[in-house]
């Protein structure tokens, strides 16, 4: 389900970038984040992020980058949790600009959109964040054959975390002593294999600490978009054309629930596929059911197709099969 919402979202950005890379635009990956210590609590960051993003977006700055030459953005919001420093928000833009902006102009709108997102993060309590950890901008080179699939490359990791509002997470794996969303919910849910090197004795054991923070994040979290786009006359979708008519995360996860199962793992096949799901969630997104089911039959596991029946098979031998 995750994997799908992702999907999804993914091929909507990427739809939009590619008809306005078409159409003279230009875009930029831009990527805002804020100081936070481990005192500061996730209601805390994401009110400062409401400010610092507000600031950015509204008022008379907002107004003088899109007459210098900004088409619009569409922006993500990521969240993950340090064990050293806490709750880590931040967002990622990618924002579209016209191909006649110098880059001297689109130097001083990020350098705008840096100050005007620490001023609004200061309001809200926050520590100032520094310009070399709190901006960065990535622009591809017009010159570049490969630039409809570097966008293209750009939308994925835009949605990388997507998934409904009720229970969202990356199935990306976080930097150092940090989990996504996704590695919350998997230590909270499945919980961590341990064995005694002694006994051999193997126990699963699920992190109640991970269950407390995933709790709060769900709480916190419900009710707020995670991909928003800039609105009206600067809204990117204006104007593509066979884009399906948005639908808000419960929708698309209401329908996804009903989508195809791929397979069912047998629980001495899912202690193998486990350290490895996020790969075979890619291979499903990517590459489709049967792909999945080839890459499962690789990695040399058990693994049977879904049915309502529960009788012990061989990979994929339907039910009566010789």
């Amino acid at each position: 389900m995750l994997g799908q919402d992702r999907g999804q979202r993914s091929e909507e950005v990427g739809k939009v970038l590619g008809h306005h890379v078409g159409t003279g635009g230009v875009p930029l990956l831009v990527t805002l984040t804020m100081r936070h210590h481990r005192e500061h609590s996730l209601a805390e960051c994401l009110a400062a992020l409401t400010k610092g993003w507000g600031a950015v977006t509204g008022g008379r700055a907002a107004q003088r980058d899109y007459a210098a030459g900004l088409r619009g953005w569409v922006r993500a919001l990521e969240v993950t949790r340090s064990m050293d420093n806490g709750w880590h928000v931040h967002v990622h833009a990618l924002i579209v600009v016209e191909q006649t902006m110098s880059d001297d102009a689109v130097d001083a709108m990020t350098g705008s959109w840096f100050a005007r997102w620490s001023a609004g993060l200061v309001r809200a309590g926050m520590p100032a964040p520094t310009l070399e950890h709190g901006l960065d901008v990535q622009r591809v080179d017009l010159g570049s054959a490969g630039l409809s699939e570097t966008s293209g490359a750009w939308a994925r990791y835009l949605c990388k975390g997507l998934a409904s509002e009720a229970v969202m997470g990356s199935t990306k794996a976080a930097r150092g002593t940090s989990r996504s969303i996704y590695e919350l919910m998997h230590d909270a849910t499945v919980g961590r294999r341990m064995e005694n090197p002694d006994t051999g004795q193997v126990v699963q054991l699920a992190d109640l600490h991970a269950r407390h923070l995933l709790r709060e994040y769900e709480e916190l979290i419900r009710g707020r978009r995670q991909l928003t786009w800039s609105q009206r006359d600067h809204d990117l979708r204006c104007d593509v054309v066979d884009l399906d008519e948005e639908q808000t995360d419960e929708e698309i996860v209401a329908v996804e629930l009903e989508g195809e199962n791929v397979a069912v793992l047998p629980s001495h096949s899912w202690k193998i596929v486990e350290s490895r799901a996020a790969e075979l969630l890619d291979v499903t997104e990517r590459h489709g059911v049967d792909a999945a089911r080839a890459w499962l039959d690789d990695l040399g596991v058990e693994w049977w197709l879904p049915t309502r029946l529960t009788d012990a098979r061989r990979p994929g031998v339907l039910p009566g099969e010789d």
